[in-house]
């Protein structure tokens, strides 16, 4: 380049036509640094929503509801095994919409479907209509699934801070410990006050929490047209990825043996043992608060501790102790049924960030929610059919007979489960 010509370069640079071929990068990093702020604003948006959906005021007393107007464990395992049923077949489907139109979109949808579920079961009282719900509840559920953990992870994935996510999550799940502290400390003094309260206020609970969702960002924009093609090939492809990673299928199964106890613990048994060991409804607040600020504190240190005590560790502790307090809880004894919900409500804590980190990392962000909807679907599944099973064992066994079993059952899974498992589940993680 000559003199002269360089010298034109400098003066078209410097002009104002110059200046829109030159700065074209200067705007897109700019738009990217919008973009990014607006993203990082979803992880405290998350934290705001998830904190409002943990306050479930119908919690501890549901069980004691249904039992009320006359419904029988089976019955209630019935019920269970509607809203399995309709969350195998809608899970996936749901899964891949929410990759398709956006995670944003399928929470609303999902929030505002647990508010029609939540405040029909307060104004209904047909063991008929329960059933209907239960399809509701059902697809409510299916929209959230997957889509929750998706749009946290790649918020936090894309600002950077996926290493922190097991923090993040953690400091989340903290919080969210206090919201339900709030919830079992008033559900049971609204459920003495009038018993179908707590569920129609639950309703309009939800009904915020989609308010706080639509003032989120997509993280990543969906490119992708919805229809019937689109969907079928989104839900086809996470499921042949799921099925073929031979990591999130072990931990699929680890999902399923360290959960379905966990599943049974709230749906069948928490009430039933509180009552059994001589508290009475009006302590079930303070005694649960208590339990909800040791799953807090331990959320809060969670990745710490699994830096600690790493892989193949945290996985046989979460599942030992659950088989441990199994057995705890068969004894009849009001203080060591309190130890031992501590020590439950503990490892539900570790249990949720640390499974949650593992599966993630093995998953793009293109198929997220899909191949999450597929582990939720493989669960429901299997646990559909175990629901009535169990809910006639409950009305014709002794409880502990049947918290016993469990805990062999969570034993012996465990020594299979860790004979099959094949290297380490969260290396080679997919970026």
């Amino acid at each position: 380049m000559n003199k002269g010509s360089f010298q034109l370069f400098i003066r078209m640079k410097n002009s104002r036509w110059g200046g829109m071929f030159t700065n074209r990068n200067s705007f897109k990093r700019s738009s990217f640094t919008k973009i990014c702020m607006h993203v990082r604003n979803n992880i405290w948006k998350f934290g705001v929503y998830s904190f409002i959906d943990h306050i479930r005021l119908i919690w501890m007393i549901y069980t004691l509801y249904y039992l009320g107007l006359g419904f029988s464990f089976t019955n209630i395992g019935i019920h269970e095994m509607i809203f399995a049923l309709v969350v195998v077949v809608l899970e996936l489907p749901t899964g891949a919409i929410a990759d398709l139109i956006g995670r944003k979109k399928a929470l609303i949808y999902g929030c505002v479907l647990n508010a029609v579920v939540f405040i029909s079961i307060g104004l209904m009282d047909l063991p008929i209509h329960f059933y209907i719900i239960a399809v509701v509840a059902g697809l409510a559920f299916s929209f959230i699934s997957g889509a929750d953990v998706a749009l946290l992870y790649d918020s936090v994935k894309k600002v950077g801070r996926k290493k922190e996510y097991k923090k993040i999550r953690g400091k989340i799940n903290t919080f969210n410990q206090i919201a339900s502290i709030i919830g079992v400390f008033l559900g049971p003094i609204i459920y003495l006050i009038n018993p179908r309260l707590g569920f129609i206020i639950t309703g309009g609970i939800y009904l915020i929490a989609a308010i706080v969702i639509s003032t989120m960002v997509e993280p990543y924009k969906q490119r992708k047209k919805l229809n019937i093609r689109t969907h079928w090939k989104q839900t086809v492809k996470g499921f042949n990825f799921t099925i073929n990673h031979k990591q999130i299928m072990w931990l699929i199964a680890f999902f399923f043996l360290s959960g379905i106890g966990i599943e049974f613990f709230f749906d069948f048994w928490q009430q039933p043992l509180l009552i059994s060991n001589g508290f009475d409804v009006k302590f079930f607040g303070i005694i649960l608060a208590g339990m909800m600020a040791i799953r807090g504190l331990i959320s809060w240190f969670t990745h710490k501790i699994e830096e600690k005590i790493k892989e193949k560790t945290s996985l046989i502790l979460i599942l030992l102790s659950q088989a441990v307090v199994f057995v705890l809880f068969g004894l009849d004894n009001p203080l060591t049924l309190l130890i031992s919900f501590g020590i439950f409500y503990a490892m539900m804590a570790f249990k949720e960030i640390i499974l949650e980190d593992y599966v993630n990392s093995h998953i793009s962000s293109s198929n997220r929610a899909t191949v999450l909807s597929v582990k939720s679907l493989i669960y429901n599944l299997i646990t559909a059919g175990l629901y009535v099973g169990l809910g006639q064992f409950m009305d014709l066994y002794p409880l502990n007979k049947v918290l016993i079993g469990m805990a062999v059952f969570i034993f012996v899974g465990t020594i299979i489960l860790f004979l099959f498992k094949n290297g380490s589940v969260y290396n080679s993680s997919t970026t």
